[in-house]
């Protein structure tokens, strides 16, 4: 009780003390965010490729170079695009989609609530104490930076990254270092340590990643905020919550990365946005993986309505305690809400209060980490079931009113501590054999749940031909085996749920007998005949694809040579040295039955062929260029001087190039060879360096040894 006296009566200081500077720095703010139309960036645009397509090879066949290349949470690029080229990107049937760059901006309006409002203080994970237990979580904050150096936050000294100039990422902490304000405020609503000094977050010193993709004026472009998300996907092993106050126009490529960033494994909380609209219309909030959250205004961290205060806004004024903020973006897309009007938190050096959705997003930030501090192995939207579950619904006591849609998401509360939930055991039975027009009756009361939790069952064909079946949302589902005119196999899954989004699948596969069963029919692929340009043999992919089986059932397939086994899947790369190579392909259905086919590989050798190109055969003098053509040759040549002793003149790479001076080198005949890395003499010409006359002072003349003194004026 004492030290949450002392953090209440600060906050009271700070407020006051800093309400007109926070009332003029949130309406900025909110005048940023009054016109949420797409900012679109002229020229620039963002280009999403079908799977397994190169990102650089599709830009440099249009002449394209890309600023920012995706390659987790989207298999893309963007770049500056011509209108031709822009035409051309279109119609690449490589090119899924394209879409204009845009601007994205803060989502933030004005000042305090803080972590009392969702009972954070009384949550046994967070363990709101005055001691700094830190909380064993990831949070990365894509936004304008974080004050890295800030008494107050555990910042990562390993991991972070900047990409708000609009063209390049830098990695490393310290480049996201944070030039605004409002990135470190979010930051610390999430994550400010429990110190004994300053305000504390949800999850007191979870550790933050900084990813910087708004510049220090609050904006940012669409493709840098893109690539951030891609850090954050590549990292999605270390990183457990991503939290995105920011909000522009809708955007298939900001949505998608999302989710494929979800998929990853990470907990995506995102701000609904501060324009007092419906939500469906702006990204990140209307993406439906992520955890979209509204803002409430509380002015003394208690429910009730008991304290009602005016708050005024660019665009509205706010006097109703424990109400729907007069700003917030509201809607379908909203999961949940949280405190989001005079929020105290840190800022740069200090400490400042703010208002947004900006400010309500990071409380829930906080606590999806809390949550899966407990379990790591929690899926995202495990962690959104969790959250909402332990939520007050919105028009029960300790909820809040003013909610101008008809989806009332409930109010964020950490009140209570949760038991990680367990995976429940789905269990479909063991496999069966039936003859044609029998009824088959599964069971599936052998599935259970750790947690006691009641399950639903839903059954469903995966495999064979299509069958009713009946009762298939219950334990007991039946069906009557089709008639056949070939042996098939149907098989089933069950999936079992435990309605908190844990679930599990179980298969069994139905054997129908009594018929004959078509073989598989096996296709190698056509024969192939390339070059061995090294020596050293050839990669080539053998291709089984165009193999297939009349009852449609799962092949296997095995690659020989000789007899031998070199391999099994239904492409296999394997290195073939210089010869001909037979190998056969064979493959097997699920019930036995199988076909085999060859295809020859022929690997030709090609002798490489190096050709001196200068000097030509004769006398040199001065300063001389040796230059070598190559075909069928790649790697390194070396080059000596041959005489009645050899001296190496040096190594190179392509282009094959070296220089010396004949004034290091006594008079004579010579040899100028060129050798591959093995010593093999390649190419060859015969030189003749002249006497100079006046004796022979070892090649440099007026009494220098250039030998020994190369760099001596006398002997370049």
């Amino acid at each position: 009780m004492k030290k949450l006296a002392i953090v209440f009566t600060l906050s009271v200081i700070l407020l006051f003390g800093t309400f007109s500077s926070a009332t003029a720095a949130v309406n900025s703010h909110a005048n940023e965010n009054s016109n949420r139309a797409p900012i679109f960036i002229p020229g620039n645009y963002i280009v999403v490729l079908e799977d397994g397509f190169s990102p650089q090879d599709v830009a440099k066949g249009h002449g394209v170079s890309p600023k920012f290349v995706y390659k987790k949470a989207l298999n893309g690029f963007s770049a500056p695009i011509s209108p031709i080229a822009l035409d051309k990107l279109k119609e690449d049937s490589r090119v899924k989609y394209v879409e204009q760059d845009q601007i994205y901006t803060i989502a933030t309006q004005e000042l305090p609530t803080g972590v009392d409002r969702i009972n954070a203080d009384t949550n046994a994970i967070a363990n709101i104490d005055g001691v700094d237990d830190r909380v064993p979580a990831v949070i990365a904050v894509l936004d304008t930076g974080v004050d890295i150096d800030h008494p107050d936050l555990n910042v990562s000294p390993s991991y972070g990254i900047d990409c708000s100039n609009g063209f390049i990422c830098w990695e490393g902490p310290s480049y996201a270092n944070d030039d605004h304000d409002h990135g470190t405020h979010v930051a610390g609503i999430a994550a400010a340590l429990d110190n004994g000094i300053g305000v504390v977050g949800v999850a007191p010193g979870a550790t933050i990643v900084p990813i910087k993709v708004l510049k220090s004026d609050g904006s940012g472009s669409l493709s840098g905020v893109l690539a951030g998300i891609d850090y954050v996907t590549l990292k999605a092993y270390y990183i457990d919550v991503a939290n995105m106050s920011l909000t522009g126009g809708f955007s298939s490529a900001f949505n998608n990365a999302v989710a494929q960033s979800v998929a990853a494994g990470v907990v995506y909380v995102v701000a609904a946005g501060n324009d007092s609209s419906d939500s469906s219309n702006f990204s990140p909030a209307s993406e439906p993986s992520a955890i979209t959250v509204s803002a409430i205004a509380d002015f003394d961290g208690v429910g009730g309505g008991l304290n009602d205060q005016t708050a005024s806004f660019s665009s509205c004024t706010e006097s109703d305690d424990d109400s729907f903020a007069c700003f917030s973006n509201y809607g379908y897309p909203v999961d949940i809400a949280a405190p989001g009007v005079w929020i105290l938190s840190t800022v740069i050096g200090g400490y400042q209060a703010y208002s947004g959705t900006s400010m309500a997003s990071p409380h829930v930030a906080g606590a999806a980490a809390l949550i899966r501090s407990q379990d790591y192995g929690m899926t995202p939207a495990q962690v959104k079931t969790v959250l909402i579950d332990m939520a007050i619904p919105q028009n029960s006591q300790g909820g809040f009113s003013g909610d101008p849609d008809g989806y009332p998401e409930p109010l964020l509360n950490l009140g209570q501590t949760p038991s990680p939930n367990q995976i429940p055991i789905a269990e479909a039975g063991g496999d069966k054999n039936a003859q044609e027009n029998t009824i088959v009756n599964f069971n599936g009361t052998a599935s259970y749940d750790p947690d006691g939790d009641e399950l639903s069952f839903t059954w469903t064909q995966t495999s064979g031909p299509v069958i009713t079946l009946s009762n298939s949302d219950t334990a007991f589902p039946s069906f009557t085996t089709p008639t056949i005119f070939q042996n098939d196999v149907l098989i089933f899954s069950l999936v079992v749920n435990d309605g908190l989004a844990n679930s599990a699948a179980d298969y069994i596969s139905v054997w129908v007998t009594d018929n004959i069963n078509e073989p598989p029919t096996a296709d190698a692929g056509p024969n192939q005949s390339v070059n061995d340009s090294e020596g050293d043999g050839e990669m080539i992919q053998l291709d089984g694809s165009a193999s297939s089986d009349p009852n449609n059932e799962v092949l296997n397939f095995k690659w020989l040579e000789n007899n031998i086994a070199i391999g099994t899947g239904m492409t296999l790369d394997h290195l073939f040295m210089p010869g001909i190579h037979t190998v056969t392909l064979e493959v097997t259905d699920s019930r036995g039955d199988s076909d085999s086919d060859i295809v020859v590989i022929t690997v030709l050798e090609s002798d490489p062929s190096v050709t001196i190109t200068s000097p030509q055969s004769g006398t040199i003098e001065g300063k001389v260029t040796v230059s070598a053509a190559a075909e069928n040759f790649s790697g390194l040549l070396t080059f000596w001087l041959v005489g009645s002793n050899s001296v190496t003149l040096g190594t190179t790479d392509s282009p094959y190039q070296v220089s010396f001076h004949t004034k290091n080198f006594s008079p004579g005949d010579y040899q100028i060879t060129a050798n591959d890395s093995n010593g093999n003499e390649l190419a060859s010409v015969d030189v003749t360096i002249p006497s100079k006359g006046g004796g022979n002072d070892g090649g440099g003349g007026g009494g220098v040894d250039c030998n020994a003194k190369p760099n001596h004026p006398k002997c370049r």
